[in-house]
């Protein structure tokens, strides 16, 4: 078996610090403890909550409106007569 060396003491020490606080957040923190004001500005995003969250967060469709102006450098004929559409 190789030598310990400085860099294995370290990470060693530091996973356990890392366990430790995992551990005491789980057994000893309130249920339900972290709310808005712990969590910093877009912290949460919409990839980071259960689908069913998504779903709840997302109202009815409505109506489609106008299509809007063409793009720069678009012609709205040519658009029309090439059979691309113009988003």
């Amino acid at each position: 078996m190789g030598k310990l060396s400085f860099a294995n003491v370290v990470s060693v020490i530091a996973l356990f610090v890392a366990l430790g606080g995992n551990a005491y957040a789980a057994t000893q923190l309130a249920k339900n403890s972290v709310g808005t004001k712990q969590l910093k500005n877009g912290a949460v995003t919409k990839a980071k909550i259960a689908k069913s969250a998504q779903t709840a967060l997302e109202g009815a469709k409505g109506p489609q409106g106008p299509p809007g102006p063409p793009g720069p450098g678009v012609k709205l004929g040519e658009a029309i007569s090439s059979g691309t559409t113009v988003t």
